[in-house]
């Protein structure tokens, strides 16, 4: 049975094309070559793959899988918006310099702690920052801190210590002075509020009491003029006992008590005490 030709024309009889004579695969360069190390790599790893796996599936991976999908589809969504942090202007360029300095500071820096946090900072901390935010808040809102220095303040404090201390070297003290109270003028004062009560309070028991009236007298007349002075002398100074006895100490023919106490001089008195 003769075979179908189902090459082109002039390759009847079994007759290949020349470019279909070649073998169409090669063997690489130094394939035997490495062959059996590629052998021996490919059996150690698949006798290790046999025993553990290295990959394996998190704890609850399945569970939190739908809330990590929106999350990231969230993140997705938002990546095509415009990021809210920017690199600040030359970063990259002052880049280098800053880490060789943080290199050479790491370099010197000792073992132990140079650093310590100071006793009970961490307990005034808050009312530090409370202080700190009240501060910031307020700042703005006033034109000076309220306080200032005056110009030439302390280029003048010098001369203004030494003026100072001098003044006080040369300052003479003085004896204290002795304020004397003039009592003379109230002498008559006093001797005629004591003749103005006596006199009252014997025409207070005349008034009510006339029945007492001897008595009273009796009463009166029983005290010594010596328990009299004794009284005022307990009540007053030495100045002022001499000058009462002049006006109250009477002969027997004299005309009475108090009888150089001038009616104006009682008046002024009684006006001045009531």
């Amino acid at each position: 049975m003769k075979e179908k030709n189902t090459y082109h024309n002039g390759f009847e009889d079994k007759n290949f094309v020349d470019s279909l004579r070649s073998n169409p695969f090669q063997i690489p360069a130094g394939y035997f070559d490495d062959l059996t190390a590629k052998i021996s790599i490919q059996v150690d790893l698949e006798k290790s793959a046999s025993k553990t796996m290295p990959f394996s599936v998190p704890i609850d991976y399945f569970k939190q899988l739908n809330s990590t999908i929106i999350s990231q589809v969230k993140l997705d969504s938002l990546s095509g918006q415009a990021m809210g942090n920017t690199v600040p202007e030359g970063y990259f360029a002052n880049l280098s310099s800053r880490i060789i300095s943080n290199a050479r500071i790491d370099n010197l820096r000792k073992d132990e702690n140079e650093f310590t946090t100071p006793e009970g900072y961490f307990q005034e901390l808050p009312a530090r920052v409370q202080a700190s935010i009240i501060k910031n808040t307020l700042s703005p809102t006033l034109k000076t801190d309220g306080f200032e220095v005056p110009s030439d303040y302390f280029e003048e404090l010098t001369n203004k210590i030494t003026v100072a201390v001098s003044a006080q070297d040369r300052e003479v003290k003085s004896a204290p002075r002795v304020v004397r109270f003039n009592i003379q003028g109230w002498i008559k004062y006093a001797a005629a509020a004591c003749v103005t009560a006596i006199l009252g309070i014997t025409s207070y028991q005349t008034i009510t009491d006339h029945n007492q009236v001897n008595v009273t007298e009796s009463h009166l007349s029983s005290i010594s003029e010596k328990e009299i002075i004794n009284y005022l002398s307990s009540s007053t100074d030495s100045d002022d006992m001499l000058l009462i006895m002049e006006y109250l100490y009477q002969p027997t023919a004299s005309q009475g008590i108090g009888s150089k106490v001038e009616y104006d001089e009682i008046e002024d008195y009684l006006n001045y005490t009531l």
